[in-house]
């Protein structure tokens, strides 16, 4: 039988592993992540040494060059670091593939790459204690990023999830190094993919010194095998390192898909803005694209308000939404999605705190530090250096049992604007009961404006469009709820 792409499910046969191998590998993979936050310090030791490649405002690679290499020629030790808006729970969301939702959410971002991924030993899973913690095995198809020149590779990867802290300040790190596995053998007669050497790669952030913002750095040091010209080698290890800009993209797209959206009669009319509300450009002939913001309302340049793809009910959407948007975390109560899911459970008062494992790593400056947070994953201050702080239960609304979901629905209406908008019908005859009610409330969509592949210039606010001219508004779609 010919083997193709994807595998089947059922195709590796991995037999248990003993006590003292999964002790091992959990040794290792803890070993290699400390490496990998080392090196994404991107610090002159006495085995490597950096030189800056590429120098841009938003990025900048380095090239280590480690004089303890096992191999020459096709090994490559590379660091791209950036700065960016967010926090450590922001990223630590962004990278979880625990449910089947996760993981293909994190596909979908990250797995642009990346032909097929199987499972192959889980050594370690998040719990209450480290719930931003994690140890398994992976086996990695992966696209060649330069075609007819770089043949497909292939990777069996050791990958774990750590919090750390680095001279007082929370870090996380994804870190995968390669392992031999009798039941992952090579598959290049038999797929043509090329097995490929990590020899320590990850994403490493941490808290910066600008409050508010993080420090990404992505270590990639690894020997892709086979026989590649060098130049080849430079043209993919700087395209992995600019993957690393993606993740504010992706960071801001989580931002967005959260809080209140605003419907079209909240959205300040566009004839009564001159200029951007962001730049402060005024709006003309040369410079026209007048846009709402779905979040705030105002009238933005299209150089302001982008079309961002974001998760709404689970469905991937187009929304324009201002750059400024992007960035503010809204607040946790306003989430539609959360609150259309039900009320949140009951909670009571828990600590938050902090302890330090006695496994450490140190330099002649620097002090690593495994972080063992004991809180849930859904808290989003932790305590440092001993220090706690009380986290309040959610306040849950009262509701009477009977007819609990029409009665959640209405009281978040009420509250704040939803993706909902409700209607009731006349209806002649007798009056109805409670249980007949249900049939007569009309739920429909609210009429977002619809985001146009070329953006139509409209007139200045001096020109104002006659009412005859106008667009009569498009009567909403009702969904009947039984």
């Amino acid at each position: 039988m010919t083997l193709k792409l994807p595998l089947p499910s059922n195709f590796f046969k991995c037999p248990p592993l003993t006590t003292a191998e999964t002790d091992r590998l959990k040794a290792l993979a803890y070993s290699n992540a400390m490496d990998v936050v080392q090196k994404a310090l991107v610090q002159d030791t006495s085995t490597i040494t950096w030189s800056l490649q590429i120098n841009e405002s938003a990025l900048k690679v380095y090239r280590g060059d480690d004089r303890l290499s096992p191999s020459l020629g096709l090994s490559r030790l590379n660091v791209a670091t950036s700065e960016v808006m967010g926090t450590i729970d922001e990223v630590v969301e962004l990278f979880r593939n625990d449910t089947t939702e996760q993981a293909k959410e994190y596909v979908a971002r990250f797995g642009r790459d990346l032909l097929d991924a199987a499972s192959l030993y889980t050594l370690a899973e998040p719990s209450a204690a480290t719930p931003n913690e994690k140890v398994g095995i992976t086996w990695y198809a992966l696209r060649s990023p330069l075609k007819k020149v770089i043949l497909e590779r292939d990777a069996c990867l050791l990958e774990s999830h750590y919090e750390f802290e680095l001279n007082g300040k929370r870090g996380w790190v994804r870190a995968m190094k390669s392992v031999n596995l009798m039941c992952c053998p090579d598959l290049q007669h038999a797929l043509g993919l090329v097995r490929m050497t990590h020899t320590g790669t990850g994403h490493v952030f941490l808290e910066s010194d600008r409050p508010g913002y993080i420090t990404m750095a992505y270590v990639v040091e690894a020997d892709f095998g086979g026989s590649i010209q060098d130049w080849a080698i430079d043209v993919a290890m700087k395209r992995r390192c600019r993957s690393l800009l993606d993740i504010e993209l992706f960071l801001r797209e989580n931002r967005l898909a959260r809080g209140h959206f605003l419907s079209s009669h909240q959205l300040v009319p566009r004839e009564a803005r001159r200029q951007c509300f962001l730049c402060q450009k005024k709006f003309g002939v040369l410079f026209g694209g007048k846009t709402n913001c779905v979040k705030c309302g105002e009238v933005f340049c299209s150089g302001c308000n982008q079309t961002w793809t974001v998760k709404l009910c689970g469905v991937p959407t187009r929304i324009e939404a201002c750059t400024k948007c992007s960035l503010v975390e809204p607040s946790k109560d306003s989430s539609i999605s959360a609150a259309l899911a039900g009320p949140p459970p009951e909670a009571t008062p828990r600590q938050v705190s902090s302890s330090s494992s006695s496994t450490s790593t140190s330099s002649s400056n620097q002090h690593i530090q495994l972080s063992r947070h004991k809180t849930s994953a859904s808290a989003s201050s932790r305590g440092f250096g001993g220090n706690s702080a009380t986290v309040e239960p959610p306040t849950i609304p009262f509701m009477e049992t009977e007819h609990v979901k029409e009665k959640w629905i209405r009281e978040l209406m009420a509250g704040n604007e939803s993706l909902l908008a409700l209607e009731t019908t006349t209806r002649k005859g007798p009056p109805m009961d409670d249980a007949d009610h249900l049939s007569t409330v009309l739920f429909s969509p609210t009429q977002l404006l619809p985001i146009q592949s070329a953006r139509r210039g409209l007139l200045a606010p001096e020109d104002e469009i006659p009412q005859e001219r106008r667009a009569p508004k498009q009567p909403a779609r009702a969904m009947y709820f039984a």
